[in-house]
């Protein structure tokens, strides 16, 4: 009893005059007689009852084919063109060196040379053993053959070599 005073001060204090009226009153519905001990049978029948059929819903044929389609086009499109049009790299033909010196392109590769891989190296020097001999139209190759070939470099002595630049 003095818990149900309690109650009704705190529902005073608070201004809730709904549920102090509603406090303490018997419910207007009652369970019917019997309910309870009917529903464990009530339970029982509708779990072991076979489940209804189900509506199957098939599309026609036309309706695949326009969804498969689309599919298609979506992924296309997805596959086709970039994401982000801004962040796509595109490479020229041939880098633009005209910028940088030949020294300094010389004291980076003297620098970093063991950052090369020697694949990289061995395919610039055969392509440096094929350049033209500035001003004469003429492979280093070229030359280089035609000297081999002739064997006079062999038969010549150093001073011979030097005599002409003294």
């Amino acid at each position: 009893m003095k818990e149900q005073k309690n109650i009704r001060q705190e529902l005073r204090e608070q201004k809730a005059e709904y549920l102090l009226e509603k406090q303490g009153g018997i419910p207007q519905w009652e369970l019917p007689s019997g309910y309870l001990d009917q529903l464990t049978d009530e339970v029982l029948n509708a779990t072991t009852a076979k489940p209804k059929a189900g509506k199957i819903v098939r599309f026609n044929r036309f309706l695949r084919m326009a969804a498969a389609a689309v599919v298609v086009l979506a992924l296309g499109y997805w596959y086709w063109y970039p994401q982000n049009a801004g962040t796509t790299l595109t490479a020229s033909a041939e880098p633009d060196w005209s910028g940088i010196s030949t020294e300094d392109l010389q004291d980076y590769v003297a620098s970093n040379l063991d950052d090369f891989e020697v694949d990289l190296l061995a395919a610039s020097a055969v392509e440096a053993d094929n350049e033209m001999v500035p001003g004469t139209g003429i492979s280093t190759e070229a030359i280089e053959e035609y000297l081999e070939a002739e064997d006079w470099l062999d038969e010549m002595d150093v001073s011979e070599l030097f005599d002409e630049n003294i």
